[in-house]
């Protein structure tokens, strides 16, 4: 029941923010499309422009966002770069946003398992158990296909602070028989995000591949 009631509570405040100014909620609808180049390549791809400035602590926000505007596809930089910004409390929370929405749509993707996203997420300092949930109920806007019938939707909340700004990753997975009958998935998915469970023994949740992820972003910082 109290899980139930804190997704209800998440689900509240995506739909109702808190007199912030909205950024298009999407869905992700595009492949993401990843250049195969070895790790010494990738390494001198965020030597240079648009990462130098990304990397920068102390930049604006509006100067970050013109940064990120400038990336390109293929996906070229490693993941790491967005984890090192995400993990790194000296970089201010709007920052740290940024380079995780900018980790999960430029490097994961729908058709991935949760088990393939674990280790792309590789044990993160930015995210905690508390902030992460289930959908008990929808009472508002989602991002992903709400219908709760033949799927399953977690919410990554990220870096929630007090103030009104919202950041939530959405992941829709189908419900096979074997997670429906799981009275224990939102446990197994918080094991699978934030890398505690047994390697030897993973999650049966791990093998389940995503079918959609979605984004909810509110600015205010």
């Amino acid at each position: 029941m109290k899980q139930s009631l804190v997704a209800l509570l998440v689900i509240f405040l995506v739909s109702v923010p808190c007199g912030a100014q909205e950024e298009k909620p999407i869905g992700q609808k595009e492949p993401v499309v990843l250049a195969i180049i070895s790790p010494k390549e990738q390494e001198q791809v965020v030597r240079e422009e648009p990462f130098v400035t990304i990397a920068k602590r102390g930049i604006t926000q509006k100067q970050l966002a013109e940064a990120i505007a400038k990336l390109t596809l293929p996906t070229k930089e490693p993941a790491a770069f967005w984890s090192r910004i995400a993990n790194d409390s000296r970089y201010p929370v709007f920052h740290r946003r940024r380079a995780v929405e900018r980790l999960f749509k430029r490097h994961a993707y729908a058709g991935m398992s949760l088990l393939k996203l674990s280790k792309l997420l590789e044990h993160p300092k930015w995210l905690h158990e508390r902030d992460l949930s289930m959908v008990a109920m929808v009472l508002g806007f989602l991002p992903v296909d709400g219908n709760l019938v033949d799927g399953t939707v977690f919410i990554i909340n990220v870096l929630p602070d007090k103030n009104p700004a919202f950041a939530g990753i959405y992941i829709r997975i189908p419900r096979p028989q074997s997670v429906l009958e799981d009275e224990h998935a939102l446990e197994n998915f918080k094991k699978l995000m934030l890398g505690t469970f047994d390697s030897k023994r993973p999650p049966e949740l791990g093998n389940v591949k995503i079918e959609e992820i979605g984004y909810y972003v509110t600015v205010s910082e």
